[in-house]
């Protein structure tokens, strides 16, 4: 069984590693079923012990990213509270219907840290960012999300992004991500209107090197997304 801090240490290891950027760390918890939440109400899965990871690893990215979904459902602060950090990250909303809302937490912290809101859009020639009066910057880009990971390198400067959530947005993440950790919480859900995730990956896919951390009672388990076996 890995450390904690043996965990945390591969995690920048790989950061310094990886040939692509930005560097993208998909991270979420789930039960045993693998349910990551509920369609009408919000569940927290993690335990202490593993939301300080979680907050651990937000403070070793430049930016944690969601989905409007998640914004919408949870209003939240993607902020770093847990463990010590000089600098918040940035917050990034992958928003292409453009429904942030100016009440959110998020929109709130736009003038003591960035906060992006990605638009992906067909029938834009080249990624493009502008400042909103609110502070938010809006990175609007042609394609999916492997087009705006790249822009938020290329224009935004981000070396390394932490994916959280949600659903529809892990799905399209996971085939880029370099990284993933997931925490299982010894819980079962309600089938009833449980949120799951379905990767669009074309072929099977194994971890490399996995370790797996005891934090409390859940269950960490990371690794590097190998290539189709």
């Amino acid at each position: 069984m890995a450390s904690e801090d043996f965990l945390l240490a591969r995690v920048e290891a790989r950061k310094k590693s990886v040939r692509k950027k930005p560097y993208v760390l998909v991270s979420y918890a789930q039960s045993l079923d693998g349910a990551i939440g509920k369609a009408e109400e919000r569940v927290v899965l993690s335990g202490e012990a593993s939301m300080r990871l979680t907050h651990a690893l937000r403070a070793s990215c430049d930016a944690v990213a969601v989905g409007i979904g998640t914004v919408l459902s949870d209003d939240p602060r993607l902020t770093v509270r847990l463990v010590h950090v000089d600098a918040q990250p940035a917050a990034v909303v992958f928003d292409s219907t453009q429904r942030l809302p100016a009440s959110s937490h998020l929109v709130a912290s736009a003038r003591s840290r960035r906060v992006v809101q990605v638009v992906c859009s067909p029938g834009e020639q080249q990624a493009h960012l502008r400042t909103l009066p609110s502070g938010v910057e809006v990175l609007t880009v042609a394609g999916n999300f492997h087009a705006a990971v790249d822009a938020l390198h290329e224009v935004c400067g981000f070396s390394s992004i932490m994916v959280e959530g949600g659903a529809r947005l892990l799905r399209s993440a996971l085939p880029r991500a370099d990284d993933i950790l997931v925490t299982v919480a010894p819980v079962v859900l309600p089938t009833a209107g449980g949120k799951t995730i379905r990767p669009a990956f074309d072929d099977e896919r194994r971890l490399k090197h996995p370790l797996v951390v005891d934090l409390d009672g859940d269950a960490v388990i990371y690794g590097e997304l190998g290539e189709s076996s």
